[in-house]
């Protein structure tokens, strides 16, 4: 992609000039400000030249700073910048200190950047999570490479399905950020999300695991 195309992503997000304010009501919905907002701008704008993906970025950027402000994980100096500022529109007070994991607006995040057709994705034809992602992989398997995967270790079977099992998963499931879903629940399992190729072999080592767990079951099926 384009540095340009990459420029797109960020203004589309975050806003060209300052923060638009379809952003900034995003902003409030989970407690914060444009304060937080420029943070999370400023994070996309330094990843213009590398490869990593801006929409997981934004979304992880998001998480952390409602993570931090809202006291559910410590970033003392976030903390102390944030004791000098007014803050001008909770709800009410009371109802501030009630922000809680369970409030983080993860489906109205979620629907924020999907909504982007100008970026290209055709988000119906990926998986939307690692079993499922799994599932697909383990469907296009023979029964000689499901037998091959349960003999092996995880780091050869891992080598060796790369340039395979590996490359079709680079290649169908949107792997180099189109398959936001799938990156975002890949993240959350601890998984790379940095390159296609990072995301691809973590998919591959959980392959080998449901193998390794439900072998019997798997190889019924390719009979």
């Amino acid at each position: 992609m384009e540095k340009q195309d990459r420029q797109e992503i960020v203004n589309y997000l975050c806003g060209e000039e300052g923060l638009k304010d379809e952003f900034i009501d995003l902003l409030k919905l989970g407690g914060l400000s444009e304060y937080e907002g420029n943070i999370i701008k400023d994070a996309l704008l330094e990843k213009i030249d590398s490869d990593e993906n801006l929409v997981i970025e934004f979304y992880f950027q998001y998480l952390n700073l409602y993570l931090i402000y809202h006291k559910l994980r410590d970033d003392k100096e976030l903390s102390a910048l944030r004791e000098d500022e007014t803050i001008d529109y909770r709800i009410c007070e009371d109802e501030w200190d009630y922000f809680s994991y369970s409030q983080f607006p993860e489906r109205r995040i979620d629907e924020y950047i999907k909504n982007k057709g100008h970026l290209g994705f055709d988000l119906n034809q990926y998986p939307k999570t690692v079993d499922e992602a799994v599932n697909r992989l383990i469907e296009v398997l023979d029964k000689e490479s499901i037998v091959y995967a349960k003999e092996t270790k995880k780091f050869e079977f891992g080598i060796v399905a790369d340039f395979s099992l590996g490359l079709y998963a680079r290649n169908n499931f949107g792997l180099w950020g189109r398959s936001i879903d799938l990156l975002i629940d890949i993240k959350r399992n601890g998984g790379d999300t940095f390159t296609g190729d990072g995301a691809s072999s973590f998919l591959l080592d959980k392959v080998w695991e449901r193998i390794q767990e439900d072998y019997d079951e798997i190889i019924k099926t390719k009979e």
